[in-house]
């Protein structure tokens, strides 16, 4: 159950195992592994990082007994969506990553019509702020239903039912006739919204294969990040300029029912599991043999037993493992930060300089340009993190240690988050209005490389119970994201703008030495965990 902010498990491949996905499907050698045995074993990993239910050692059992299953429904190279053209899995990418970009830009397209929409419905801002409060609320229950829907009905049926809830849920916010109406919607768009979060980062493990998905991932990863910062300024303009400001509801509707058709009409099933479930069906009409299934079949829980697992290992993990608990503190407060930003600037530009909504706004983009700097620092640690992969997959047979990558938030992204803020907190209403709207640059940079980087370890440490891992840091995080902005006003009015910039600078000190410790100590650290991989 992984949100978008999902990373994905990389394994990386070796030649031999290249050879054998290119090898013919009816090969019928003794002494070499078939190649169907490759693509169960392929299967079993992506099912066990999901539901299946035991210790690696069996899931090492249950593919060794597979691969003397005669009547073992095999994925052959028509099926495997990696075998698509590279422009068509690049299409879709950008694809799911528009999903993405759907889901997190609803969660902040109404921060800059706080003022009409207290003026409509006479509430005070800090009950207006619970509109992009209870949107995040939904990221937190919706995986809790779609991730095990995902693994039952595959990746396009999860996103075609999650995308038209999403713009039915949406329409009536443009057209509640009460606060408690519009509330209640926006915590259910936010559900469905959800869906987005925990399908779309699977959909890069059924395309790429792990070497080549490294520019892909750094591409995707940008678009949890840049939904939210495209919200205020597309809003911005919207108040200034259009007829009516509920058009930031109506742009909601578009994103999505755009989305909904491109994935309708040019999304192709890509989880295996599905896949070959329907392959199986078809095999089983067309010989009238029932014996025939999928490794998925044999070895998937039911699906209330999946419900079970979804709900209780992420808040187990959480309560027990000290990895999850101080990474996921850490990426919980970035992204509280992200969205208190979206009250932070506002409160800074209109206050002290006068800026309209729309100028605002654009104030954002300083925090997209980071972004962007993230994406090419991230590109160059990935190149690194391959060479080293590379490396030790020769010499020693096994993937380098997960630790490996905290570099880049140790490096780059802790200190630009902190620098970043205290940079913003004491130029704010001090100097030009350049000086704070160019503290977003590391602002973004540094949100954006501490957020992959923490999450790339949680995937790599975890393996087996990497979904799980994801989930329990999705719900923190997205705790943390409803929470900040419903004290920011407040905190600015008491503290102003300047020590509350430096509260939360200092915060971001004090988490800084989290990857140092568990990069120099990260190997003892798992070593004690009852389900991180030692």
């Amino acid at each position: 159950m992984s949100s978008a902010n999902t990373i994905v498990v990389d394994e990386i491949d070796t030649d031999a195992d290249k050879d054998k996905r290119g090898n013919d499907k009816t090969a019928d050698t003794k002494d070499a592994k078939e190649p169907h045995q490759v693509e169960s074993e392929m299967e079993a990993k992506q099912l066990g990082m999901g539901y299946f239910k035991g210790s690696h050692e069996r899931l090492d059992k249950e593919v060794e007994k597979a691969e003397r299953d005669k009547f073992l429904v095999e994925m052959d190279e028509r099926d495997d969506p990696k075998n698509l053209s590279v422009g068509y899995k690049w299409y879709l990418t950008i694809l799911s990553g528009c999903q993405i970009l759907n889901a997190t830009f609803a969660s902040s397209v109404l921060s800059s019509a706080y003022s009409l929409i207290e003026e409509e419905y006479g509430k005070s801002q800090e009950v207006v702020i619970l509109t992009v409060s209870l949107f995040l609320v939904g990221y937190i229950v919706g995986p809790f239903f779609w991730s095990p829907l995902n693994e039952l009905v595959g990746r396009k049926v999860t996103f075609m039912s999650s995308l038209f809830l999403f713009v039915i849920f949406t329409i009536p916010c443009a057209l509640a006739p009460n606060m408690a109406c519009l509330l209640v919607c926006r915590f259910l768009a936010g559900c469905c919204a959800a869906a987005s979060m925990v399908t779309s980062g699977g959909v890069l493990a059924d395309l790429w294969d792990p070497v080549r998905r490294g520019r892909p991932m750094a591409l995707y990863s940008l678009c949890p990040f840049a939904g939210p910062v495209a919200g205020p300024i597309a809003s911005g303009f919207i108040v200034d300029y259009a007829s009516d400001y509920k058009w930031v509801y109506w742009a909601q509707m578009i994103f999505g029912g755009v989305c909904f058709l491109g994935v309708g009409l040019t999304y192709p099933e890509t989880m295996a599991q599905v896949i070959l479930k329907k392959k199986a069906v078809k095999l089983r009409k067309s010989t009238h043999d029932n014996r025939y299934h999928t490794f998925s079949e044999l070895n998937s829980p039911p699906f209330k037993e999946q419900l079970s697992i979804a709900f209780n290992r992420p808040f187990k993990m959480l309560s027990q493992e000290l990895i999850m608990i101080m990474t996921s503190l850490y990426i919980g407060v970035v992204y509280g930060v992200l969205y208190l930003s979206f009250e932070m600037f506002p409160y800074v530009f209109e206050g002290s300089y006068g800026f309209t909504t729309w100028k605002t706004g654009l104030t954002f983009c300083s925090v997209a340009i980071g972004l962007f700097i993230s994406y090419i620092t991230n590109l160059i640690f990935d190149m690194r993190y391959m060479r080293i992969a590379k490396q030790t997959m020769k010499e020693t047979g096994e993937r380098p240690a997960p630790e490996i990558r905290f570099l880049p938030a140790i490096l780059v992204g802790g200190p630009c988050f902190s620098i970043g803020l205290f940079w913003f907190a004491w130029t704010a209403g001090r100097t030009h209005w350049l000086a704070p709207c160019a503290a977003g640059v590391p602002i973004g940079a540094g949100v954006v490389l501490c957020f992959i980087s923490l999450l790339s370890y949680i995937s790599d440490a975890y393996t087996l119970y990497a979904a799980s891992a994801l989930a329990a840091n999705t719900v923190v995080r997205s705790v943390f994201g409803s929470v900040f902005p419903l004290f920011a006003i407040k905190m600015f009015d008491r503290l102003s703008i300047s020590w509350s910039g430096t509260l939360l600078a200092c915060i971001g000190v004090l988490m800084m030495p989290f990857p140092i410790i568990f990069y120099r100590y990260g190997l003892s650290i798992r070593k004690r965990s009852n389900y991180a991989r030692s």
